[in-house]
């Protein structure tokens, strides 16, 4: 039963050491607002949406005065555990290209694992729950 055990264990142990959850979070877990400051563009904020009925939002306020620019969309949970979310609208209007982004989900956060460098920068975002 011991030997059973650690080699149950052992695996485990090998994907939380390299950074990989084992565990698929639930819709219930990722559910949520996140928010983010000082992406590549100088002055931004940017807060998602993923709600309860798989629609995201994606608002960007450039502080600038003006009314922040906000995307929707359709958000889902992936087979290895990523989140993606497709922004398909704004104002009312299909967008072309959709944005798609991958993010990877931790309890507090979101990390971008994809994403349209030309669009968002480099550095993707990594997004707080709030």
């Amino acid at each position: 039963m011991r030997k059973s055990m650690l080699a149950a264990a052992v695996p485990a142990a090998l994907l939380i050491a390299c950074g990989t959850s084992a565990v698929i979070p639930s819709y219930s877990d990722v559910t949520g607002v996140y928010w983010t400051r000082g992406t590549s563009a100088a002055g931004l904020e940017m807060t998602l949406s993923l709600n309860d009925d798989f629609t995201a939002q994606m608002s960007s306020d450039y502080l600038n005065g003006q009314p922040p620019i906000v995307e929707s969309g359709t958000w889902l949970i992936e087979g290895d555990g990523t989140v993606s979310v497709r922004l398909t609208e704004t104002g009312g209007v299909s967008m072309y290209p959709v944005i798609n982004f991958v993010f990877r989900y931790g309890v507090t956060r979101l990390e971008s694992v994809s994403w349209d460098r030309s669009i968002y920068g480099d550095d993707g975002l990594s997004m707080e729950r709030i």
